[in-house]
């Protein structure tokens, strides 16, 4: 996701981030956010008990709330401190 938004410009609110993020998701994994089950895509496996697999649910609970966060620093300019 990182490699696939290198060149994207930060968006201008936080519901931005967030279709901006949903999005991404959904293009990179065929699937929606709300997805209910872990997904193995082999294009992401490079070796390890777990590679490839894809967990929504951390995506949704840990993951996405993360950035949002670290985005709202930003705006906020108190990143970094």
């Amino acid at each position: 996701m990182a490699d696939y938004l290198a060149e994207t410009p930060l968006p201008e609110s936080a519901a931005g981030l967030t279709a901006v993020l949903e999005t991404t998701f959904h293009h990179l994994t065929g699937y929606p956010l709300d997805h209910p089950d872990v997904i193995h895509l082999p294009r992401y496996a490079h070796g390890g008990m777990s590679s490839g697999m894809i967990a929504p649910e951390f995506w949704r609970e840990r993951g996405f709330p993360l950035l949002r966060e670290r985005f709202a620093a930003i705006c906020n300019g108190t990143a970094g401190r």
